[in-house]
């Protein structure tokens, strides 16, 4: 089976994902994560597990912020242990640095399914956006 077929066969298969009208207008929402290429470089491996790991980190972050905020409600009727707060406010965190950061990766790797030049473009703007990124959040503080 040619690599062509492989993607003819992705993309038969994300033509069979229907989302129907309905599920709009009653206020819900999908979200579906597709990575599809073809390519020999080894980049491309690196780019579709970075992309995967920000995914799930974020989708961890989001979730634990979501717990937190239900916990922290002043009117929830039961009493909520310190520890639980410290362990979803740790994975809320993580999720988000990880997921982020994964995400930059995948952006500095993208450049080098094109060429050298856009490759070293791409890693230097995500460099210095890692930077930032660390500069600029606060891990742990009080």
């Amino acid at each position: 089976m040619t690599q062509n077929n492989y993607a003819f066969r992705a993309v038969s298969r994300l033509k069979c994902f229907h989302i129907d009208q309905k599920l709009y207008s009653k206020g819900k929402q999908a979200l579906i994560t597709i990575v599809v290429f073809v390519s020999s470089k080894k980049s491309v491996s690196w780019m579709i597990a970075a992309s995967a790991l920000a995914a799930c980190s974020l989708l961890v972050a989001v979730i634990a912020s979501w717990r937190l905020i239900i916990l922290l409600h002043p009117e929830l009727p039961i009493a909520v242990e310190p520890f639980i707060i410290k362990i979803l406010w740790s994975g809320m965190l993580l999720g988000y640095s990880l997921g982020f950061l994964s995400l930059l990766a995948c952006i500095g790797l993208s450049g080098w399914l094109r060429s050298k030049r856009s490759g070293l473009i791409t890693s230097g703007t995500a460099l210095v956006a890692v930077v930032f990124f660390v500069l600029a959040t606060p891990f742990g503080a009080n």
